[in-house]
């Protein structure tokens, strides 16, 4: 799946963030996380949800989630820097 954020692509498939002249790569967890947020944009998603779907038939705390979400935060502000 390839979505179309501004001037940035997230291709699914790749675990990849690019804007035509540079890219981020994504590891697998935060390109699942990347995945359901912008497939739920305005709507409000449980961590549990969250949980599920990047890390299915998987136990995992509330800290590996918020780790994975800074990674995936700092992929992010490199293309949407203020």
């Amino acid at each position: 799946m390839t979505i179309e954020l501004k001037n940035v692509t997230f291709c699914s498939n790749r675990a990849v963030l690019s804007n035509g002249e540079q890219q981020q790569e994504l590891n697998f967890t935060e390109a699942k996380l990347l995945e359901i947020l912008l497939s739920k944009v305005n709507e409000t998603v449980l961590k549990e949800t969250l949980k599920e779907f990047a890390w299915q038939h998987t136990v995992v705390t509330d800290s590996s989630l918020t780790k994975s979400i800074a990674k995936l935060r700092k992929a992010l502000v490199f293309f949407f820097r203020g």
